[in-house]
């Protein structure tokens, strides 16, 4: 299931002709940015040899004519950087073919006859490093879900970072074409591995109709015949790399778009082939366990929440490292120590959603943890908000608002924003950052609306100006 991993158009700017915007684009796995007036960005945008690599945002920086010159300059520079992989050929001579035409064609003026000033004084790398919507990575998975084989949209969106830096996605409700048809199916949880160059989706086995199955496969109706699946959790591999472990999150079928929590599981895979070993019980309600979790010394921290509907509250457990050993003992942070009794667990944070992340801050940052989520003090929160402590129990800090999702509307939601922080995202000191995007009435779901919006969030700006305490 290839995917060739070059994005679509992100579209011109709607400034005017004349007013400064801010180009943004990529060289060398870096972010670059500089100003430019409309005319000057759609001459290089619109007009060069590949413009699936830019995207344009508003940002009035400079006046028309210095923009302009900056555009130039950068267009004249960008050229020369980008060449090689344009023309396809290390031929020193091919290369200084393909620029000097490049320049002549867009510009009107030989490359030796003209030599724009400098950039004026603008830190190029100062203007990309805010946050930033990821649209190469959304124009990644929707070119993926286009090929029509696998993946066309999911909630969820948990990874798993394998040998050989390949990117495991663990997907909750994810829509699939169905079989010999145009129109589509869904499976109640899915993977989609993801090894730099291919995409590939795992489900579960075919059935009688020929439908595919779930990955993690439903343990079968309850007593009273209602339908029960699992919704999968945070996920981790081995250290020796040969298991993938998944928390998985049972549910029951209360209505026709309702269900609730009934209980912890854990599934186990073998690596690399992501070959079904076993799905074990590992506690009932009313804690959700393995929303998030983290390797800590001997142990891993497994991240529960307690939902009650309208509140939601955080509680952590740890494990030995090899959490789905039959004998490993479990215990319960109480508060001030660990207990081995899962009914000593204590509320940690009231207001985090039944998906999250949580990740250790280097200590050149300071230090301690933080954790990421969207705002579930409120219904139907847009707000994606992250704590700060300095034990990855807490006590945490007040939340601080990282990112408003545009997407929330009075008939769309977002949630479930979690951290990737072993996802390369280009430049050094970002997380890579996803969220999902449904409608509140789940009848209306669709394939082009239910798919992961992605964010490359400086680590600072996580920590935001809190210390750890």
């Amino acid at each position: 299931m290839a995917n060739d991993h070059h994005p679509t158009p992100a579209g011109a700017s709607t400034a005017p002709a004349g007013e400064s915007i801010c180009l943004v684009f990529h060289v060398s796995g870096r972010l670059r940015a500089a100003c430019v007036d409309r005319s000057a960005a759609e001459l290089f945008v619109l007009n060069t040899y590949d413009p699936n690599t830019f995207d344009i945002i508003e940002l009035p920086l400079l006046d028309a004519g210095a923009a302009r010159q900056a555009g130039l300059a950068l267009l004249r520079r960008s050229l020369t950087n980008l060449a090689p992989q344009v023309v396809g050929s290390s031929d020193p001579a091919a290369i200084e073919e393909k620029v000097h035409t490049a320049w002549h064609e867009r510009t009107g003026t030989d490359w030796a006859d003209f030599t724009p000033p400098p950039l004026p004084d603008i830190d190029l790398d100062a203007l990309g490093c805010g946050l930033q919507r990821d649209y190469l990575r959304e124009s990644e998975w929707h070119q993926y879900a286009d090929t029509r084989t696998g993946w066309l949209a999911s909630n969820g969106g948990y990874s798993v970072v394998l040998p050989g830096r390949r990117e495991l996605w663990i997907c909750g409700d994810t829509f699939l074409p169905a079989t010999g048809q145009d129109e589509n199916m869904m499976v109640r949880n899915s993977f989609v591995l993801d090894d730099g160059t291919t995409r590939t989706t795992y489900t579960g086995s075919v059935g009688p109709d020929g439908q595919r199955g779930d990955m993690i496969p439903a343990p079968g109706p309850d007593e009273d015949g209602r339908q029960r699946w699992y919704r999968p959790g945070a996920g981790l591999a081995t250290t020796e790399g040969t298991e993938l472990v998944v928390f998985a999150h049972r549910q029951v079928a209360t209505g026709i778009s309702d269900s609730a929590f009934t209980g912890t599981a854990l599934a186990r895979f073998t690596l690399p082939d992501l070959t079904l070993v076993e799905v074990t019980d590992l506690h009932p309600g009313p804690i959700r366990w393995g929303v998030a979790v983290q390797r800590y010394g001997e142990h891993v921290l497994v991240y529960g929440v307690e939902d009650l509907g309208a509140e939601k509250w955080l509680h952590l457990a740890r494990v030995p490292r090899r959490p789905a050993d039959p004998e490993a003992k479990w215990e319960f942070w109480q508060g001030e120590r660990w207990s081995a009794d899962s009914a000593d667990s204590s509320r940690l944070l009231h207001g985090v959603a039944n998906e999250f992340g949580v990740l250790p801050v280097p200590d050149r940052n300071g230090g301690g943890w933080v954790l990421l989520t969207h705002d579930a003090r409120e219904p139907f929160s847009p707000d994606i908000v992250s704590y700060r402590a300095a034990q990855p129990w807490g006590p945490w800090s007040t939340p601080t608002l990282v990112y408003r999702t545009p997407e929330t509307t009075s008939g769309v939601v977002t949630c479930n924003a979690k951290p990737h922080p072993g996802i390369w995202t280009g430049r050094t000191g970002d997380v890579l950052v996803n969220y999902s995007v449904n409608h509140r009435d789940l009848a209306q779901a669709d394939p082009t609306t239910c798919r992961w919006r992605w964010l490359r969030v400086p680590l600072t700006t996580l920590i935001g100006d809190r210390q750890p305490h």
